[in-house]
Parts: C-alpha cells; structure tokens; sequence
C-alpha cells in the first residue's frame, strides 16, 4: 500500500509539473521571440546603446539634449540648458523626470552611471517592447485560446503598435507596456475584486507619469472609458452597486492626479505658466490613420482616404490592417442586418468572444474621443469653458487603447471561427483560416520591421554627427580659435527662437537647423541656451527675454541678470537676420566660420550691446529735443523720405495705447480692413518696416493675424505677406508690438492691411499707432503723457522710459 500510495504521489507530482512546463511553453517561446525581433529591428542601438541616437532632429534631439544635460550637469527639479539664466522645471522640458533624475541621483555613489545614461534610456524603452507583448498575451490568454495562437497574436499586436514610433523622438510616451498592463489589471479587477490591481494601475499611473504626463492622461482616460461601459453594460447589479465597484479604479488614477498636482505645486515657483495653450482638443485621429499606411497591403483604401504619407505621419496614427479592418466590416454589417425586423433574432449574435462587449464599448469610446467627437464641433467653447480639457493638445494619441482593444478581438474572433470549423469536423478550413491570416500579418509587419531596421541603421551615424571626434568637436575648435568653454557665460543662437509660452512663437526662422547646432554645443561644452524650445514658459521670463533682439530703442533688463562673460553667439547664415536682431552681430567679436555647418561665430560681451543701445538712445533723444517744438518726424532726415503714421486720435474709442483713441475691434466679415496707406510714386527708399500695437488678451495663446497687401494703381495685389502678435518682440502689460520687414515693389502704390477674419472675437481688444518708415530710419514722437509720465519719447514705436 505504501509503495502504491509514494508511485501514485510521484505520478502526481510529475503531472503536475509537466502541466507547469507546459504553461510555460508559450510564454518562454514568446519572450524568446520578442527579444529576437526587438534585436532584429534595433540591433544597432541593442549592441551600441551607448553609441546610438534614435531620433536626430525636431522634438527627438531636442528630448535627448534635455535629458543627457540635466543628468550631467542638475539636480532636483530644475533644468539650467535652456532659457538661460531662469531654466526650467524640469517636468516641462521632457526629458523623462523620473529616469533622469535618478540617474544624477545615483551619481551620487556611482559617479561614472551617467556615462551610460544613453544606454540605459535605450535597453529600458525596447525592453519595454518585449513586456506589453507579455501583457497582450497574457489578456489574449484570458479568452481561452491557445498558447500557440496567443503567441503569434500579441506578437503582430506588439511589434505592429503605432506607440512603437514614439522611440523616435517623444521618447516618454514610448514604453509600450502599460496600456496592456493597465488592460490586464483591469480585466483582472472585474474577476477577483482584489484591491491589489487598483494598486498596480495606480503605482504604473505615478511612476509613468514623471516620464511623460501624457501617460498619465492616456491611463486615465482608458479607467474612465472602462467605468462608464461598465455602468452601461453590466447586468446582474443595480446603479448603484456598480458605481462603488468602480470606485477603487477611479480612485487610482484620481490619486494619482492629485499627487502629481500636489507635486507640481510644492516645487514650481512659477506661478504665469499658459493655461490654455494651443492646439487644444486638435491633432485628432482621421480616417486615413486608421486605413492606409505605407507598408505592403497599406494601400488598398487610398482611394478613398488618400495616398498615406508614410507610416508613422501624424500623431493620430495608428493603422489596423486587412484582418482587423475586415473583422470591423463584418461587424458593421451585422449590426446594421440586425436593426431589421427579419434579422432581430440574430442581434445577440452579432459579436461571438463572451465577456468582450464591454472592452468594445471602451474601444469605441476612445475612438470617438481620439477622433474629436464631440470636440470637433464645439472644440472652443469646451476648451472655454470646461477647463480639464484645456491640457488635451493631442487628440490623436488616444487612439492607442482602441488600438489594442480592436486588435486583441480580431486576434479573438479569428481563433473563435477557427474554433468553431474545428467543432464542425473542418480542420482543413480551420487551419487555413489561421493560416491565412498569419500570413497577412506577417506581410503587413514585414513592412514596420523594414522600416524600424532602416531608422536603427541610421543611429550610429545620428550619434556620430551630434557628438563627432575628439579632433573636430566644438571644443577642440574653439581651442583653435584660441577660446575654451569657460570664457562664455551661455550660448545664443541667431536667428534667435523661442517656442513653449504658448502667446509668443519666435519660429519660421530655420530653428531646426540652429537648434540642431545650438543642442550639439552645447552637449560638447556643457554652456547652456539662451534660446528657448521647451513648453509652458513663464510669460513674464518671455516678455521679458524677447527683448533682447528688439533693437536698440528697446531697454534690455535681462541683461542685468547675466554676468560679465561674454556670449557665444551662432549665427546660421541660411537665413538672413531681422534688422533689429542684426545689432548682436554688429557688436560682437568674430571668431570664426563653420562652412560645413553654414554657420558663423561670435563673442558677444553683454557691457557692449548695452553701451551701443545707451548710446543709441541718448544720440536719438537729443536729436529728437533738439526737433522740438516738431513733435514727430524721422530724426536728422533732410530729403523728406517718405513715413505713414496713424495715431488713430479721431475714432473716439478710449482703449487706447497713446492718445485718445484707437481702433475699435472688429469681428467677423470678410477681411475687415484696418487701414490703408497711400505710397507716392516718388519715394526713394523699398525697404520698410511696419509696426503696430495690439491690446491682446492675457488668458490663452489667441494672437491675431494681420494681412498685409500691396496693390498696384488699378487696385490689382502684386505682393501679400502677414504678420501676428505672436512674433512679437516688446510687451507691455496686454499690449504687442507687431512688427514686419517690408520690400515694397516698385509698381505699389496703396498697401491695405486687413485683419485676418478667421480668427476668435477673443484675440484682441483695440490696435493702436500704426507707422510705416523706411528700415534704416528712425522715426520719433512726443507723447504728451503715458503710463503716467508726461512727454515720453517714442523712438520707432517704442517708449523711452
């Protein structure tokens, strides 16, 4: 009996274990196979992760750059690489908080881990990869398929997911586990009403969070799009019964909300951060993103949705394929069949995966959402007035957990029809079907991995061109030139940029290319910026940095925040200066040309360009004293050149900048017109600027247009140009000054200047003092009082005060 008894525990045993081993089958071959496709496609940034740059040029250099400077040179939440001297929190610069904070933090003991930051950042994004594969089979496995077919689905799931894309440049949003993991726990919730699965999505929810806040909203909004289909759909529990049971999901992601707002409120000290910035409720998902790519069998819809562009074109990206969209019709169709009284029997019958209905609704909810429905039709007056919405600038990229819904159940609806031919004795068929359909994923993916391999091919050369040789870095030339990083204070580059406070774009200036120059020097000498691309940019740290490139009259209180180094200043010659900005380079010191990089180079001492303004500005005011009782006119201008002014004294409408009056907003109609300056046949001069001031408002990034139009002597347009407050260099309260260099043509005799009629009533509340005079010239004014001071000097549209 004995013996009996030890063979039938030892046959248990070995059953037992042989069960385990088989479980484990399907999750080893899994693991296996994602980390060799994840090596096939980026085996360069795999096998050199610290010699590797995945994404060159816009955001992706621009997130690197925030990233490796912040790690070697800061600490804490502040960032010193750009928007020099204040820099910046460092959750609005992207640069992975949480990553790279506890890389400088571990520096600490290990000095020499932020030599490998590189490396770490890459291994962790593509590891990542290999872990939302784990949770997509994991959530496929749930639905009782097998562990052969919930291989090969999460596989094509995985490496066909449009989050993969952002490894190449929005770097924080690309861990592509945790909308899966999030799934999952979910799933897991609704069966064991275990508390521990809140917790999972709660923790992930934090800890994502500060690597992109945009993990955080994308958890959320998959918690509170699976809460209201439960509500919707659950049977069996009364309202309130299935209320409380979402309570603990909702409360995850809440907590997390309110911990990272507590967060943000304790260590930002600025306190004039956009609330409102652009772009909101935009960037949606369209047609075309869902059916078309450019990978093979991509193209079969461009007749209807337009030739795609590539494969990962716009941020609402995210194609399903020929299975899935086929699954997607058929659906359609079913449920249309069944609004018919003849087919009502069939309506339960519509989807066949048990317990799925509800993940369908999810999906569908963040469809809509992603697409902008309802947003699309009334996307101002929700950002106006249904604040929340205001942080959604992209729409698009909730399109990913529909993304993975959709497909997970056409991976299930395939395996249940399979299933079902099986039960029928049609093995043949069963296996063809399956058959078919792996070979259509895998020609489809054969054409993302084809992609994903030429991007990898390139990171070597990426990393090689931003961080070149000892023998030809920025160091070793300005060595050359006789100047080591120490002797400059920071770097600036011209044609100066700054883009992130939402009320002022400093852009359409060639910024990539100088930003490209500026991030690689400054990586090479550890100087920081003075330019500025980040987002959310304290307004008053903009008004007041702007300044500094408009021109001479123009008082510089920034400067007085630096010390006495001098400033490195890089000039990309490919696009020419504005004249006010052109007074850097006039004093400034030469060092030296970079041809290869189409750049010139500068030494820049800050007590110069304040003594040549003071000097500018002190030479200006006697003349002008010395025109009284004239009390405006180009200074020391003895061939009566011509110059239009219009003080707008005579409208009677009291917002005024200067005198008494100004022009009175003017909403809707085509192309109101603001003014119209005649230009006489005999002027001298064809280059001019024009300028104006603008009363804006101060609570979003709304700024208006201004068509400027030239006209010929039979009324007909010969040239046409715009200008926006939005490239304003001078503020003053809630007052712009827009200005625009002007060419005007030789045939012109009348330029119009029109307010652009597609713009919000909200953008602007009066416009005053508008000049035209010849670039070269300086135009002054007498105002009898302003801002309580009496006899201001204006020189060229700016206060002398």
């Amino acid at each position: 009996m004995t013996d009996q008894y030890k063979q039938f525990c030892q046959g248990l045993a070995i059953a037992q274990f042989n069960k385990k081993m088989n479980r484990l089958i399907g999750p080893s071959i899994l693991w296996l196979c994602a980390i060799l496709i994840t090596l096939f496609c980026f085996s360069e940034v795999i096998f050199h992760p610290n010699t590797t740059i995945l994404g060159a040029g816009g955001d992706g250099l621009k997130n690197y750059y925030t990233y490796l400077y912040y790690i070697d040179k800061d600490s804490g939440t502040h960032f010193s690489g750009m928007n020099y001297p204040y820099g910046e929190h460092m959750v609005f610069t992207d640069n992975m908080p949480l990553l790279a904070g506890t890389i400088a933090w571990l520096k600490n003991w290990f000095p020499n881990v932020g030599n490998y930051s590189l490396a770490i950042m890459h291994l962790l994004l593509l590891s990542s990869i290999s872990f939302g594969a784990w949770y997509i089979y994991k959530i496929i496995r749930k639905y009782n398929t097998s562990q052969a077919w919930a291989v090969i689905a999460a596989l094509f799931i995985t490496f066909f997911s449009p989050q993969i894309f952002k490894i190449y440049g929005h770097y924080g949003m690309g861990f592509c586990f945790y909308i899966p993991f999030v799934i999952y726990q979910i799933i897991c919730f609704k069966e064991r009403k275990s508390f521990k699965f809140p917790l999972a999505i709660f923790i992930c929810a934090l800890l994502l969070a500060f690597i992109h806040l945009y993990n955080l909203a994308l958890i959320a909004i998959l918690v509170a799009c699976y809460c209201i289909a439960y509500l919707l759909t659950e049977k069996g529990q009364s309202l309130k019964q299935k209320f409380w049971a979402t309570v603990p999901l909702l409360f995850s992601v809440g907590l997390s909300f309110v911990l990272v707002k507590l967060y943000l409120k304790f260590t930002d000290t600025i306190s004039d951060r956009p609330e409102y910035p652009h772009g909101i409720l935009g960037y949606e998902t369209q047609g075309k993103d869902l059916f078309v790519t450019d990978t093979p069998l991509g193209h079969i819809f461009q007749f209807l949705f337009g030739k795609p562009d590539g494969i990962s074109e716009s941020e609402g990206k995210a194609y399903l394929g020929v299975v899935t969209l086929a699954i997607c019709f058929i659906l359609v169709f079913k449920f249309i069949r069944s609004l018919f009284k003849k087919h009502k029997a069939t309506r339960g019958s519509i989807q066949p995966i048990q317990g799925y209905n509800i993940w369908l609704l999810v999906g569908l909810l963040h469809l809509l959402f992603a697409m902008g429905v309802p947003a699309i039709w009334m996307r101002n007056w929700i950002a106006d007035y249904i604040s929340v919405f205001r942080q959604f600038r992209t729409l698009g990229r909730f399109i990913w957990p529909f993304y993975y819904i959709i497909m997970i159940y056409a991976s299930l609806y395939v395996y249940h029809y399979a299933q079902l031919l099986k039960n029928k004795h049609k093995s043949r068929l069963s296996y063809g079907l399956l058959s078919l359909v792996v070979i259509l994923w895998a020609i489809q993916l054969s054409g993302y991995i084809k992609h994903n391999r030429e991007v990898s091919k390139q990171t070597p050369g990426n990393y090689a061109q931003i961080f070149e040789t000892a023998d030809n870095n920025w160091i070793t030339w300005l060595k050359q030139k006789g100047y080591t990083p120490g002797d400059f204070q920071a770097v600036i580059g011209l044609p100066f940029y700054h883009i992130g406070s939402e009320k002022i774009w400093l852009m359409d200036v060639d910024e990539a290319s100088t930003s490209y120059e500026l991030f690689k020097i400054s990586l090479h000498t550890k100087l920081p910026l003075i330019d500025v691309m980040m987002s959310r940019t304290s307004w008053a740290q903009t008004f007041e940095m702007i300044r500094i490139i408009d021109g001479p009259y123009t008082q510089k209180k920034y400067f007085d925040k630096l010390n006495d180094q001098p400033i490195l200043v890089l000039w990309n010659e490919s696009t020419a200066l504005k004249a006010k900005e052109q007074e850097w380079l006039k004093n400034a010191t030469f060092i030296g040309k970079k041809p290869e990089n189409n750049l010139s180079v500068y030494s820049l001492r800050v007590k110069d360009i304040q003594q040549s303004d003071r000097l500018a500005r002190q030479t200006a005011l006697s003349a002008a004293t010395n025109a009284l009782p004239l009390k405006e006119g180009l200074l020391m201008d003895s061939s009566g050149r011509f110059t239009y002014v219009n003080h707008f004294d005579h409208t009677g409408f009291d917002q005024s900048f200067i005198g008494a009056g100004s022009f009175a907003p003017v909403y809707g109609g085509a192309h109101p017109p603001l003014d119209t300056i005649v230009i006489p046949a005999g002027r001298k001069d064809s280059l001019y600027n024009l300028s104006l001031w603008v009363k804006c408002n101060m609570t979003d990034y709304r700024s208006p247009y201004f068509e400027i139009v030239q006209l010929d002597e039979n009324n007909e347009q010969i040239a046409f140009t715009d200008v926006s407050t939005k490239y304003s260099t001078h503020v003053l309260d809630d007052w712009f000054l827009t200005d625009k260099d002007l060419k005007i043509e030789t045939r012109t005799r009348k330029i119009a200047i029109r307010i652009n009629p597609n713009r919000s009533k909200k953008e602007y509340y009066a416009i005053d003092e508008i000049l035209l005079r010849p670039q070269e010239a300086t135009y002054f004014y007498w105002s009898d009082k302003f801002k309580g001071k009496e006899n201001v000097l204006f020189l060229n549209n700016r206060p002398q005060f």
